[in-house]
Order: C-alpha cells, then structure tokens, then sequence
C-alpha cells in the first residue's frame, strides 16, 4: 500500500468514529427518554390506583353527584334548585334553593330545605318519578300517566321564618332517580322551583 492510499484511508477514520460517537449518544438519549417515560407511567399508575378514577369538574352551579350506594354508611349529599321557567310552572326571577340531605338510612330520608326570594306563602316539596327510572316504581301514589310521587309535608315562608325547613320522610327501600319540585300551594300548585335529577338510596 503506498503513501497515497494510506493518507485516504486515515481520512475516513474521523468521520466513522464520529458517526459511531453520535450513535451512541443517540441511543443514550433514547434510553434515558424511555426511562422516564416508564418511571412517570408508573408513578400516574399508582396515583390512579390510589384515588381512584379521576372525574371532569362539574360546571358552575352544578347539582354534586350522589355517592354509591352500598354497604349501610349514610350519604350525605346536597342538589341545588332553579327557578321554573317551563310551562306550568310560575317563573320567578332571582328564587333558588338547596336541599341538603341523608340518605342510605333504614327506611327513610332525612335532611332540609332552603330557599331565597321566594314570595311569603306556602310552599309543597315533592318528588317526582318517571317510567323506567329508578325509584319509580317504590311509589305508593302514582298518576294517571304512571309516573310515581311523594308529597312532603307543606312549609312556610314569611318574615318570622326565613331558616331551613327540616324533613324526615318515610320512603320504601331502593335506589331513586326522581325529579324534585317547589309547588306553590297558594297559586294552583304551580312549580317554582325543581332539579330533574335527585338521587338517593333508601336501605
């Protein structure tokens, strides 16, 4: 081999140690990339498995969620009530209320009712059924339609009692899925308040 061709070859010699240098560091990179990636993985597994499945916020004013039934701790639980702006209610601008309540007990639910800005009067709290929802059918008093209900005993509101007004029901046992409304007694029963959805267990 002369001088020539000596002097070729040495030139390649930097460029293919430094392909193999680059390769190298390539890989490295890759590896520590992947690394992390199964270590980060791992680490949301285990927050995942530790609190449970994650749920999207609720919007503003948005009724909570009732917990699960199961087992016989009692629920506590709270929905919020909007002014009735359907035909056959009677819309009042500004009204809403809460109800607070427990549920998961033997035989009844208990808790309260509160309202703002509604007119002095009487008022009537009810639930609601519909067919093929839950609870329906645990009704005792059903209308023509078949859609169960319960009519809680009336409450007042006026000047000297403005506070929440309590309720200790007697209900079948089951789960629920009814509707709830305000009903004006002194204007025909029309709706002012309601939510469409209230959901409780009654063991």
């Amino acid at each position: 081999m002369d001088e020539k061709e000596t002097k070729e070859k040495s030139s390649y010699l930097p460029g293919i140690v430094g392909a193999v240098i680059a390769g190298l560091i390539v890989a490295a990179i890759v590896g520590v990339v992947k690394y992390q990636y199964d270590i980060n993985k791992q680490l949301q597994d285990e927050i995942s498995r530790i609190n449970g499945p994650q749920r999207d916020p609720l919007p503003v004013g948005a009724p909570k969620p009732s917990p699960p039934a199961g087992g016989n701790e009692v629920r506590e639980d709270s929905i919020g009530l909007e002014a009735y702006d359907k035909p056959g209610g009677k819309y009042i601008v500004g009204t809403s209320g809460e109800i607070d309540f427990k549920h998961n007990l033997e035989g009844h639910l208990t808790g309260s009712i509160h309202v703002d800005r509604l007119p002095n009067g009487t008022y009537l709290l009810c639930l609601n059924g519909e067919v093929g929802r839950e609870g329906n059918e645990l009704f005792a008093k059903k209308f023509n339609n078949g859609e169960g209900y319960y009519d809680f005993p009336s409450f007042k509101v006026d000047a000297e009692d403005t506070g929440d007004k309590p309720f200790d029901v007697r209900l079948k046992a089951g789960d629920y899925n009814v509707k709830v409304f305000v009903k004006d007694m002194n204007d025909d029963y029309k709706v002012v308040l309601y939510n469409d959805e209230l959901r409780f267990t009654v063991r």
